[in-house]
């Protein structure tokens, strides 16, 4: 289940999402609407896998501007919900092919920041996240604390021993991403529940059903003719 944990991580976000950023250009969302750095961090759980994706939205005006903005979550999510700057009422359900959650919100000046936290059922220990980016993204981060996951991606590049929240992080960069580009993302080393042991149970016992099964029909008597002379034991 996912719980609204208000850690200290969020109170890091804010400087990292504004700092550096001469080295990558805001996206303009609208006239005073302009989007940071979008980072998505995951942890490990049983069968699953815990993202919170964070992202800053800069009202570049001197007064609160209303505006609708695309949420990027893979479409394998399972469970997700507004974690950092969103209000229930100002989540949209439903939209395009690039995202089926939107935000629609009052953006007040300055900086904002937005969360999301969601889950990806892993199976046999990995997971497989696909993701379209809905609006034009200077930059995207996949982030993992010490060495808990592997992350792998043919669409970005490695960023290994990043600093944030206190903590050192590898993963996963990729910059200047245009509206509609795929990202897969392979997520391994997940810790495993009992699915495997499962499937491995339910496996030998339909082979010893059927051995059983076979020795039954090969050791049974059985007649060849009409005589009770002709049966065969």
């Amino acid at each position: 289940m996912l719980r609204n944990n208000k850690s200290s991580i969020f109170k890091y976000v804010f400087c990292w999402v504004t700092t550096g950023l001469s080295l990558f250009p805001a996206v303009l969302c609208g006239a005073d609407i302009e989007t940071k750095r979008h980072i998505v961090i995951f942890q490990p759980s049983v069968d699953v896998v815990n993202a919170t994706y964070l992202f800053g939205v800069e009202n570049k005006s001197s007064k609160e501007v209303e505006y609708k903005l695309p949420i990027m979550m893979p479409k394998e999510k399972t469970n997700f919900r507004p974690q950092e700057g969103v209000k229930p009422e100002e989540l949209v359900l439903g939209g395009d092919d690039d995202s089926d959650v939107w935000i629609e919100k009052k953006f007040k000046p300055s900086m904002n920041i937005i969360g999301f936290a969601y889950q990806v059922p892993a199976r046999f220990g990995e997971a497989t996240l696909t993701f379209t980016i809905p609006e034009a993204m200077s930059e995207l981060q996949f982030m993992v604390p010490d060495d808990l996951l592997v992350l792998k991606s043919a669409q970005m590049e490695r960023a290994d021993n990043q600093g944030f929240a206190g903590k050192i992080f590898d993963g996963l960069r990729a910059v200047d991403l245009k509206k509609g580009s795929i990202i897969q993302l392979q997520v391994s080393g997940v810790e495993e529940g009992r699915g495997r042991y499962l499937v491995a149970g339910i496996i030998f016992i339909s082979i010893l059903f059927g051995l059983g099964m076979f020795l039954t029909y090969k050791t049974n008597p059985r007649f060849t003719g009409d005589n009770e002379e002709d049966l065969i034991i």
